[in-house]
């Protein structure tokens, strides 16, 4: 990867103005913001694996199948009503297909269907209809 300024530090074999004590200066700020780069892309992947760590720690994956019922988050609430008392789940509604491990086809109560991430799902009971 190139550091933006690199152009400005790099050394030019056809640079003859530069005398020692300058080229020695620029060799030594090109090795020392090299080694700054490395340092910070290693800080950053500890810092990510940290964080993926935490994340991970607290994630589960549910699993459902087609005929469960569930319940779909739905956090808008309507104007004028205060968000503490509005319901932030809809349902229940019938789980259609699966379409990969993380989306799920959802028939809801209209008879429409809608695509939702797993994250946005919460199981709810057995209905009897």
């Amino acid at each position: 990867m190139r550091l933006p300024v690199e152009d400005d530090w790099k050394l030019h074999s056809n640079n003859e103005n530069l005398n020692e004590d300058e080229y020695d200066h620029v060799k030594k700020l090109a090795d020392r913001l090299r080694e700054a780069h490395k340092s910070a892309g290693q800080q950053f992947k500890m810092s990510h694996d940290t964080a993926k760590r935490y994340y991970d720690r607290q994630t589960k994956l549910e699993q459902f199948k087609k005929g469960d019922f569930v319940y779909i988050h739905d956090p808008i609430h309507k104007r004028g009503k205060t968000k503490k008392f509005s319901h932030q789940y809809k349902g229940p509604y019938v789980i259609e297909q699966k379409v990969s491990p993380l989306i799920y086809k959802v028939q809801l109560a209209d008879g429409t269907f809608t695509i939702v991430h797993v994250n946005r799902l919460k199981r709810a009971c057995k209905q009897t209809v």
